[in-house]
């Protein structure tokens, strides 16, 4: 059986956070990626769930360490969204812009603003996916790690 380990708990911890009505099939896919390039990996996170997911996907979250807080905080979410989530190589007040999937020819891009990840475009055309993939397409969401086991 697979440990997790204290920043996988810590992220689980925040995860739930974002969970409104917590059930067990609730599954997530996350990569650890330096967005900000400081050194320090910021956690892309697809919750996957029959109960939370409609026809057209699941919740994306981007989540940063707050040393100070010793806990990761909620910095981006976009809704009803599928992967491929890529990060691509063109950056926003420094971090990487985020490109996810919103329908099965439709992407959306994220640009850090405010302190967060925020959607500058409601659909772009698709174009082909360039960037670090953080998040593949999966077959069924049970791949993902369970959130609550």
């Amino acid at each position: 059986m697979f440990r997790k380990d204290a920043r996988q708990q810590m992220l689980e911890a925040a995860i739930k956070k974002q969970i409104l009505v917590p059930t067990r099939d609730v599954h997530y896919f996350a990569k650890w990626f330096d967005l900000n390039h400081d050194g320090q990996k910021e956690a892309v996170v697809y919750v996957a769930s029959p109960s939370l997911c409609g026809s057209g996907g699941c919740n994306t979250y981007v989540f940063q360490w707050d040393a100070s807080k010793a806990m990761y905080e909620q910095i981006g979410h976009i809704p009803t969204s599928q992967p491929p989530i890529m990060a691509t190589p063109q950056r926003s007040k420094g971090w990487n812009n985020l490109r996810i999937r919103r329908s099965s020819k439709r992407f959306v891009e994220m640009h850090f603003q405010e302190q967060r990840y925020r959607p500058i475009t409601s659909e772009l055309a698709s174009d082909p996916v360039y960037g670090a993939t953080l998040i593949e397409p999966y077959e069924h969401y049970l791949e993902g790690l369970s959130l609550y086991d």
